[in-house]
């Protein structure tokens, strides 16, 4: 699993402890799984503490910053992105990871499911709920048929619907 976010203290709502949370239930059902953490910020010291203390701390890999042009091998070498945000307005790292072709784990809050189609281009997991995130991840993660489905679908909607052309045709009626 892949999240890429910036690591700090006044954006906990992105909930990256909540994964790191979910990882000893994951590996229960995926022993091989790991959970990439992409960024940096103040708050990166809380959450290696919080991976040590649920003894996954072997399982979460933290990056600190990775340039832009480099961004992209992440993408590509992960099976799935999940980040279980509560309130971003959008989300476009969803719109990067399906620019890759990856199916996409948000939660049922903000902007997300306008991004996230439930079963069509990824899975909404209830906020807040470790259960309900871990059930996502292990549905995914044990099912390659689905998840690369739902990275192509992701990937077309993303073409269909979020290009720069469909953007400024929607900029232009609302300017005009």
């Amino acid at each position: 699993m892949l999240a890429v976010s910036r690591l700090a203290s006044t954006e906990d709502y992105k909930r990256i402890d909540l994964v790191i949370k979910a990882m000893p239930a994951i590996l229960h059902h995926v022993p091989d799984a790991f959970f990439v953490v992409v960024g940096h910020g103040g708050d990166r010291s809380r959450l290696e503490k919080l991976a040590q203390e649920t003894s996954v701390a072997d399982r979460v890999v933290f990056t600190g910053f990775v340039a832009d042009e480099l961004l992209p091998s992440y993408y590509g070498a992960c099976d799935l992105f999940a980040l279980p945000s509560l309130k971003e307005g959008f989300g476009i790292v969803f719109l990067e990871a399906m620019y890759h072709a990856k199916a996409c784990i948000g939660a049922i809050a903000g902007g997300i499911p306008e991004v996230i189609k439930d079963g069509g281009t990824g899975l909404l997991a209830k906020p807040d709920s470790v259960d309900s995130f871990v059930q996502c991840v292990v549905r995914l993660l044990g099912n390659g048929q689905e998840r690369d489905a739902m990275g192509r679908r992701g990937k077309e909607t993303l073409e269909r619907e979020f290009s720069y052309e469909k953007f400024r045709a929607r900029l232009e009626r609302v300017l005009c």
